[in-house]
């Protein structure tokens, strides 16, 4: 392809919303299917429920023993508040060398560079020496349903590497923060407002517990991740202005690091719930988890990631940085099944603009990573 097919890719990918929740990723999947069989490249849609889906698709290498996988999401999160975007998100625009759309850093801009390099490397009958698997996964942005259909199905097998296009901004992204979404729901005691020592106030208790649940959290720390955090993102309770509350709800966002497991994190945090359950007599906390993502980090000095640093440094005569990552990806449903492939985010965009108002891409990052991912895949 030339640059502007390459950007014509990336606009249509753009222009094709895949808003979580609305079931319409399969939309992409079976434009990218589309694209990549006009290139006589091997790919398959996988429907998982109605309106969202995989796309997978396959280039033969001819050492059959070695191969190397790509990953990236189809989805995207919501626009959020139309007043703040300067145009509409739906609607790739142009100015200044960037393009604006949602989704442009996260990470439609790195699912459509890894395409484009196939199709490159197909066109110009290169055959890699080890057999290259694109992966399209549905559902990122909130339960990974397109990466553990995908581990289900085994499509990926055991690949030397597995890059993930996430918004690194071209950085080696070489650990990540996990994620644990804690929902806690107190009954206490109500009692009248001018007599609050007669009644459990499970409210208050809420909030006294989540500050122990964060202190025991943020002293973990991680030199590329900094400290594991916990914040509430979500309380209920309350029944009238003179009545001491019996009934409170809280969620609890935690960001855990490699130095602290999440199933330490619930380890600790059952025993902090029955530390106040016992100095309360009569509260009863229940525990429920909505998410639980793994942290994970690999070694800088894989022979992999030495591949992909000289050749991000022959491309743009500087050496990437080695960087960690707070958001949660599909990286962690693979770390999970996966635990022996080194699992690499590195991507065009900024994760500083993901989910937010104005999102972009600079075009000549977008057309660079295509040249990175073409030499990575051949080599």
């Amino acid at each position: 392809m030339d640059q502007f097919e390459e950007l014509q890719i990336l606009n249509q990918i753009l222009a094709i919303p895949t808003i979580n929740g609305d079931f319409n990723e399969k939309n992409l999947a079976d434009f990218i299917s589309k694209v990549f069989s006009d290139y006589d490249i091997y790919n398959k849609v996988d429907v998982i429920k109605p309106g969202i889906a995989n796309v997978f698709s396959e280039i033969p290498g001819y050492d059959d023993n070695h191969c190397i996988a790509v990953n990236g999401h189809l989805d995207t999160v919501p626009y959020g508040d139309l007043s703040k975007w300067d145009h509409n998100p739906a609607v790739p625009f142009v100015q200044n060398n960037c393009i604006y759309a949602r989704g442009a850093s996260d990470m439609k801009s790195g699912l459509a560079a890894f395409v484009v390099a196939m199709c490159n490397i197909k066109r110009k009958g290169a055959q890699p020496r080890r057999t290259i698997k694109f992966l399209g996964t549905a559902d990122e942005e909130k339960g990974g349903l397109g990466a553990s259909y995908a581990l289900e199905q085994g499509i990926l097998g055991n690949p030397d590497i597995l890059i993930i296009g996430e918004p690194t901004n071209g950085n080696l992204g070489i650990a990540q923060k996990g994620c644990l979404w804690i929902k806690l729901k107190f009954f206490g005691k109500t009692s009248h407002g001018a007599h609050p020592s007669k009644g459990i106030n499970a409210l208050e208790i809420s909030f006294e517990l989540y500050k122990q649940i964060k202190k025991s959290v943020t002293k973990y720390f991680h030199p590329l991740l900094n400290h594991a955090t916990a914040v509430i993102t979500f309380a209920k309770g309350g029944i009238a202005p003179n009545m001491v509350p019996d009934y409170s709800e809280i969620m609890i966002d935690i960001r855990s690091v490699p130095t602290l497991s999440n199933q330490g994190i619930i380890e600790e945090i059952n025993l902090i719930v029955l530390d106040f359950e016992k100095r309360n007599k009569g509260l009863h906390i229940e525990i429920e988890i909505e998410n639980d993502r793994k942290s994970y980090e690999i070694d800088p000095k894989l022979i992999e990631i030495k591949k992909i640093r000289d050749t991000y440094e022959k491309v743009f005569g500087k050496t990437p940085l080695d960087i960690g990552l707070s958001y949660f990806s599909d990286s962690s449903i693979f770390a999970e099944k996966m635990p022996f492939v080194p699992i690499l985010l590195f991507g065009p965009g900024y994760q500083d603009l993901a989910h937010q108002p104005n999102e972009f891409i600079k075009v000549s990052d977008y057309l660079s990573i295509i040249d990175i991912y073409e030499k990575i895949l051949l080599e």
